[in-house]
């Protein structure tokens, strides 16, 4: 909708600055003369969630500034699918190559909420060009930083507006929406709504509820929100107990929904949530809130289940500061993300890097691995003490899961039932359960596992916690498959042994790594593959007068597994901001018995690597990721 002449000069003088800076981030340093030109002939335009902006084929006869909402863009496939290229929040441009170009749209443009945009048709950029021909310059240069800027690491999207649901009528949510701003406070201007608020600022008792056949009130009401979120870097919307016109608006201003639950109800979707439904596109993940005493979440999977449409979910303790902090990074974007790589028993030197990590005041947010290190990651998010983690992971060790060898090895040379134990009685160590589901680690985690049957990489952030880390580190040939639903499932390793760019995808600000990539060349002097009867009498010789130094079968095995992930390798380091490669190269893949020694590689290798201040790259960044603790 087209905005009025009376409330169009009113906007501009009130979104003067940004509108001025939308003009430079197109048209590049600009005199304030030449922006002064435009703003009188930009056409203001509300649009709501829903809403199509432009569609793919359109003519591109202008671009848009967007002040407030989010829009995404969408292109059908060859199959005439809408695939997400991506979103456009607060502060970017819409369409702008089709002032350069004079092509049509290349895609379509759909606002995931309310939104308020200012639209340049091109006719005024033309008129404005020929009155100052300098633009163009100006132009071609913000185009080629712009081209530039797009080959980089882009920083990840943060909402604004997040809208907090209730799910339990009975259950408020206020004084967690007060702890959480305070929180926020750390990472910008935070302004929280809700409809009594709202009411006391018009002075007048209702007006939250206005819906929009009411205009006068209507526009006042919509204005002052896009005011309140233009002044502010986040703005939370609570939504009432119950389902009313308020709560609608909250769902269609939002970037974010959070459905906030007491954990200690039942799972089952609620009025609340039936009557919430949110806009197509908007992210929406569950809060579970836990009392105080909680060791450590349980039956998340149900809730879960129950709600198929929740792309994410946390929990938090009542009261517990850390994990109030905790949801503060992850909401705006400033969360700390640490991606652990197989490796076998080599894996115990990621707890020695993270005892460092630990030691530094770097606070991890979000874990994920494969193999091992999904092991290790997973048995991290429990958020136990670093004593305890040492303690039962070494314990684990001494099963010794590679020395129950198949006398008839049809699809293993191992049986897997050391590794099945050894996984089982380290998780009822820790937890006391054996009933655990990946989504009850109080760190949201994911494991990476490959999918034998369909032949593809599979992500899990939920399910059976001992048959995923039997399935993420089954080793083809090593281990037998691990069965799931109809599927086999065997090590991620296959696919992806460092899941650097599966962690980039979970908004995090901050990406740590660990894997034990070493160049090892195995220098021969012989010509031909000894049979098994030559070796097998080789090996019965002291190390120093054996005549053949090969790998052993297990060795040969496993890294044949990780041929595609080392080809990765160089994609997989650009996703990181700091990188850890403890040389463990020494110690075998099934050297379980030297646990202190593999975690004590680890522990070295990175207080050396965080104390490296002579480093510039490093000693920033240690600085900026302790800085979100």
């Amino acid at each position: 909708m087209t905005m009025t002449t009376e409330i169009l000069k009113a906007r501009t003088d009130f979104y003067r600055r940004e509108l001025r800076d939308s003009l430079q981030h197109v048209f590049g340093d600009i005199d304030a003369d030449v922006a002064e030109a435009f703003l009188p002939k930009l056409v203001w335009i509300e649009i709501s969630g829903g809403e199509t902006l432009f569609k793919q084929g359109d003519p591109g006869d202008a671009l848009y500034f967007v002040l407030s909402g989010r829009m995404a863009a969408y292109r059908e496939d060859e199959e005439g699918n809408p695939q997400l290229l991506g979103e456009i929040s607060r502060g970017e441009v819409v369409g702008e190559m089709a002032i350069y170009t004079d092509d049509v749209r290349s895609a379509d443009v759909v606002a995931l909420r309310d939104s308020l945009l200012v639209k340049l048709p091109q006719q005024v950029y033309e008129d404005i060009v020929q009155e100052h021909p300098e633009i163009t310059i100006k132009v071609t240069r913000s185009i080629v930083e712009r081209l530039k800027q797009s080959q980089s690491k882009k920083p990840v999207a943060k909402p604004v507006n997040i809208c907090f649901v209730p799910i339990h009528q009975q259950h408020s949510i206020s004084g967690l929406m007060r702890s959480l701003a305070k929180a926020l406070q750390k990472f910008g201007g935070v302004a929280q709504l809700n409809s009594g608020r709202v009411d006391a600022h018009f002075s007048r008792e209702g007006i939250a509820q206005v819906r929009k056949e009411a205009t006068e009130d209507y526009y006042r009401l919509v204005r002052w929100l896009n005011e309140v979120e233009y002044e502010h870097d986040y703005v939370l919307y609570e939504c009432d107990a119950e389902p009313s016109e308020w709560s609608q608006r909250c769902l269609r201003q939002a970037d974010l929904i959070i459905y906030v639950a007491d954990a200690t109800q039942p799972p089952q979707v609620s009025e609340m949530e039936q009557c919430c439904q949110a806009q197509s596109g908007i992210v929406q993940n569950l809060l579970l809130v836990h009392p105080a005493d909680t060791p450590l979440p349980s039956n998340t999977g149900a809730w879960l289940q129950e709600r198929p449409a929740i792309d994410g979910h946390f929990h938090i303790r009542q009261g517990d500061g850390a994990h109030l902090a905790r949801l503060a990074r992850i909401l705006t974007r400033n969360a700390v993300g640490l991606v652990l790589a197989g490796g076998a028993a080599k894996g115990f030197a990621h707890l020695g890097v993270y005892k460092a990590l630990r030691e530094e005041g770097i606070v991890v947010d979000y874990l994920g691995g494969t193999s091992v290190g999904g092991m290790m990651a997973a048995l991290i998010a429990l958020d136990t003490s670093m004593d305890d983690l040492i303690k039962h992971t070494r314990n684990g060790a001494l099963h010794n899961p590679t020395k129950d060898f198949n006398l008839f090895p049809l699809m293993s040379l191992v049986r897997g039932r050391r590794m099945a134990n050894m996984i089982k009685d380290t998780l009822y160590d820790f937890t006391h359960r054996y009933d655990l589901d990946l989504a009850d680690t109080w760190l949201p985690t994911f494991l990476v596992t490959s999918n034998y049957s369909k032949a593809k990489e599979e992500l899990h952030t939920k399910g059976d916690l001992r048959k995923l880390l039997q399935a993420t580190s089954a080793i083809p040939g090593v281990f037998p498959p691990v069965i799931m639903g109809n599927d086999f499932l065997v090590d991620g390793g296959t696919f992806n042994n460092f899941p650097t760019d599966v962690m980039s995808n979970m908004g995090v600000s901050k990406i740590i790594g660990v894997d034990f990539f070493s160049k090892k060349n195995y220098k021969l002097d012989i010509s031909e593959t000894p049979d098994a009867y030559e070796l097998a009498m080789d090996r019965l010789r002291p190390k120093r007068k054996r005549k053949f130094r090969l790998p052993s079968i297990i060795s040969i095995l496993l890294n044949a597994t990780l041929l595609y992930s080392y080809a990765r390798r160089k994609e997989s380091l650009a996703y990181l901001d700091l990188h850890f490669n403890p040389q463990v190269a020494k110690y075998g893949f099934t050297n379980w018995a030297a646990f202190d020694k593999i975690f004590e590689e680890g522990y070295q290798h990175a207080k050396e690597r965080l104390a490296a201040s002579q480093n510039g790259k490093v000693a920033s960044l240690k600085q900026a990721v302790a800085a979100h603790a």
